[in-house]
């Protein structure tokens, strides 16, 4: 039985190495998103400014938060009522308004992409239909995915800003997505965004 101790050697290292790597990645903040909200990939979670065209990493509001887990759209983790974080563009900050119809959500009289209410969700139910018109109070947020299909605040309604864990900018994503990012913060993040559009 010699061989056993060194074989231990081999097998315990290789054994916990997606462990260790897992623990640095979350100590450096490189979160995995694998939802189709956002493209798939690494993306380095970090401090920045909140501004329109932004991708962040937020927790949901408890109760939005529990209502997803239980149709599917979030994990658990580490966020207020066991619920995981998303990862989201912001659409809309405090002062703007956001308008809905039948072709989608309009920021401050402008279109965001792929925003056309679906009448079913991924998972079979019917998408459950919050779509109202809002006037973006301070210290709110509008977070929109990059899916027609996306759970977003189409149906969820603004979040506290408060909630938002930090910026999330892309580290190694599919092929050709990154593209997607680019036209949705042209529409967004300009500084005189809301001059041009009301």
């Amino acid at each position: 039985m010699a061989w056993f101790p060194r074989l231990l050697h081999i097998i315990v290292p290789i054994a916990l190495a997606p462990i260790v790597c897992g623990a640095l990645a979350v100590a450096v903040g490189v979160r995995v998103v694998w939802t189709d909200s956002l493209p798939r990939g690494l993306y380095w979670v970090h401090a920045g400014a909140i501004r329109r065209g932004v991708i962040v990493s937020a927790c949901l509001p408890p109760e939005i938060a529990r209502l997803g887990m239980r149709r599917g759209y979030i994990p658990a983790g580490h966020c207020p009522g066991g619920a995981g974080g998303v990862a989201k563009i912001v659409a809309a900050v405090g002062g703007d308004t956001v308008r809905f119809d039948a072709s989608g959500m309009f920021v401050n009289g402008r279109l965001w992409p792929w925003s056309a209410p679906t009448q079913a969700d991924w998972s079979g139910p019917p998408a459950l239909k919050r779509l109202r018109s809002y006037h973006i109070s301070p210290g709110m947020v509008v977070l929109m995915g990059l899916n027609p299909k996306s759970w977003d605040s189409r149906y969820f309604g603004p979040v506290p800003q408060s909630l938002v864990s930090g910026v999330a900018t892309p580290l190694l994503i599919e092929g050709g997505a990154a593209s997607q990012i680019v036209h949705a913060k042209s529409l967004q993040s300009t500084s005189d965004y809301r001059k041009r559009t009301t």
